[in-house]
């Protein structure tokens, strides 16, 4: 049974349940402190839009192709690989032709005019070898600077994409792209092998950045780029992306690399290998994060059972017609023993003490003590020695080992803050976005609790960017909204739920006027913050904040219900299986019930909550991985990777 949404429109974004007070469970009276694995109740998510729905029973991410994430790009297109095939590239001869040349320069008498016979000789033998002979060519000195400006120009201008100049005294070297480490070139191709060709220059190229799709499994945005780099040699500060795409999850997205030929590239392309780069282009400008808006998700839910298939299309209708509430999902929260918004609050109240005890001290809940993890707590506890703890904590544990390196080189634990900015600036501002994040959860809960889904005097709406408007990249909360208006008793039947936006803590926002905005007071009063005292010295905790939609709305829902037998059975294709020709299932035999569900997300929103509003379920890894055992898979079928961020988000 198939059914296809279309993409919401306002009459349909407006349609929300009957306005009443949501039945919630019993809020937690914890405040950001919490150990073990971040819940859903203690991050604050705990309404639903559709209260009495019953709800069903279904497995997420059974296998990992159960998981597809494509990014859309800025002009809405979602990305695919399509191809895995270099581009066409314009040949010296057509470039000579299109400027209106006659005939092709004579690249080495010109040269020789510049210096002198002998070092144009050189240079035409260093390219003809890739060089093997001479790797490298030496000017006479040159007194004049400007004659030396003149070769180091000609030179970029012809042979950019085989030799690299710089000045040593008052000579020049020249020397073969291929014999140069990436990190050493300036102005000339990254990471050049020999065979590879470049048939034009730079000057004469569409634009300086190639740009690729990225198809990865099992891998996260970054490891994906460690690993070309580590099979092309080339450095990582060469590529950009426009946000960062979950390891355990099949993922497509755009990437850029600073001159690089595709060509260069293609040698990634192996049977084994766990990515895939394809449909090149050559643009102008590199990528920079925030550059999307949004992804486009296929997911397999898998034995799907608890209630009649009417009632699971019924959920279907009202996910798509309804929405869900816009929560930030448990991942926000870490997957580590202590979460990320305790560490936040303690950075935000300057608490450096504090922030490092949460991160080195024990503190594990029952049954982590024996963990490796916990073991080098407790032997951080009782030696408070920086070298022997580092060799302790996992490789994984990034914020930790920072640490503890810090305190190693400065032969003392004393300087709790220094400590704190040893970590790496992204991961820094994680534990504060972590808390902001907190807070907005919960601030969502109790606004649902006490009002109910429709806008009521003292609430926030958004007043959003005109599509003319140059929008900034999305900011913390997902969404670009710059301006709000408050609800008055007299606009109140202006607005619908979907305009409804709850704030990030921060010094450039505007709080509710009604008692919500007294609740964020008063909860983050309790964890020593005042939300109008925001700006801080240090700026990775003095935060501006944002505002983000209370309700989502999924565009562009479809779904298919299968049916299958073998718990292995591959219910979606991959791009790459698409390029393959591989055909999709279509199937209405078997014992075991499917829900293969097409949807696209905003940047920065959960899919893990679209389902948990779905399903009505438990989304936690924990209590996905006991399901998938139960649903007993073939010993030689694919490994389950349920995790913490296997859960994917759409939050790049």
């Amino acid at each position: 049974m198939e059914s296809e949404g279309s993409t919401m429109q306002q009459a349909g974004a407006e349609a929300m349940p009957p306005s009443k007070r949501t039945k919630v469970d019993e809020t937690p009276e914890a405040g950001p402190g919490m150990s073990g694995l971040a819940r859903e109740v203690a991050a604050g998510i705990i309404a639903y839009i559709r209260e009495d729905a019953p709800g069903f029973s279904a497995i997420i991410k059974h296998r990992g192709h159960d998981f597809l994430v494509n990014e859309i790009d800025q002009s809405g297109n979602v990305v695919r690989l399509t191809t895995l095939e270099p581009p066409q590239m314009t040949t010296d001869s057509e470039a000579a032709q299109k400027a209106g040349d006659e005939a092709p320069v004579d690249i080495y008498a010109e040269l020789a005019q510049l210096t002198n016979a002998t070092v144009a000789e050189n240079v035409r033998s260093m390219v003809e070898s890739e060089g093997r002979e001479p790797t490298q060519v030496m000017t006479e000195e040159i007194d004049d600077k400007t004659d030396r400006v003149k070769v180091h120009q000609f030179i970029r201008k012809h042979l950019g994409q085989d030799v690299t100049t710089d000045t040593e005294g008052k000579a020049i070297r020249m020397r073969s792209l291929c014999n140069v480490k990436a990190k050493d070139i300036r102005g000339g191709i990254r990471g050049r092998n020999r065979g590879d060709k470049l048939p034009v220059s730079w000057g004469d190229m569409p634009g300086q950045f190639c740009q690729f799709v990225l198809y990865k499994e099992g891998k996260d945005t970054m490891d994906a780029i460690d690993y070309i780099c580590r099979t092309t040699r080339l450095n990582s500060r060469v590529f950009a992306y426009a946000g960062t795409k979950d390891r355990q999850a099949v993922t497509v997205q755009h990437v850029t690399a600073q001159r690089v030929i595709a060509e260069r590239l293609t040698s990634i392309n192996r049977p084994s290998a766990p990515i895939r780069v394809g449909n090149f282009t050559y643009v102008k400008d590199r990528l920079r994060l925030g550059d999307l808006t949004g992804n486009r998700f296929v997911i397999v839910l898998r034995d799907v059972k608890g209630c009649p298939e009417s009632e699971v299309v019924a959920s279907l209708e009202s996910l798509r017609e309804h929405g869900f509430i816009n929560y930030y999902g448990t991942q926000r929260f870490g997957t580590g023993i202590v979460s990320t918004q305790e560490v936040g609050a303690k950075m935000l109240k300057s608490d450096w003490s504090g922030a490092v005890d949460l991160l080195l001290m024990p503190g594990e809940p029952a049954g982590q003590e024996a963990s490796r993890h916990a073991r080098a707590r407790q032997h951080w506890a009782e030696h408070r020695n920086p070298a022997a703890a580092v060799k302790m904590f996992p490789h994984g544990c990034v914020a930790e080992r920072a640490m503890l390196n810090f305190f190693g080189r400065k032969d003392s634990t004393n300087d709790k803050y220094g400590a704190i900015m040893a970590i790496p600036s992204n991961m820094r501002k994680l534990y504060v976005h972590g808390y902001q994040s907190y807070i907005w959860n919960r601030a969502a809960t109790e606004r649902i609790r006490r009002h109910g889904l429709d806008p009521v005097p003292g609430d926030l709406v958004a007043v959003r960017s005109q599509p003319d408007e140059d929008a900034s990249p999305s900011d913390e909360s997902g969404d670009r909204i710059r301006k709000v208006e408050l609800v008055t008793a007299e606009n109140v039947q202006q607005y619908q739920s979907k305009d409804i936006v709850l704030p990030l803590p921060g010094y450039d926002v505007r709080y509710p006027e009604n008692d919500i905005g007294d609740f964020i007071a008063e909860l983050m009063h309790k964890d020593g913050l005042d939300p109008k005292k925001m700006k801080k010295n240090d700026d990775f905790i003095s935060l501006p904040g944002g505002y983000r939609t209370l309700f989502s709305m999924p565009q562009d829902l479809k779904w298919e219900l299968l049916r299958y037998d073998d718990p292995a059975a591959p219910l979606a294709l991959t791009d790459l299986d698409r390029l393959e020709e591989k055909e999709e299932i279509h199937s209405n035999q078997g014992a075991h019930l499917a829900i293969r569900l097409e949807m696209t997300l905003a940047a920065g929103q959960y899919a893990t909550m679209a389902l948990r509003e779905l399903m009505h379920q438990d989304t936690s890894p924990a209590f996905q991985i006991t399901l998938s055992r139960e649903h007993q898979p073939p010993v030689n079928s694919q490994k389950n990777s349920h995790s913490e961020d296997a859960l994917a988000s759409a939050d790049n």
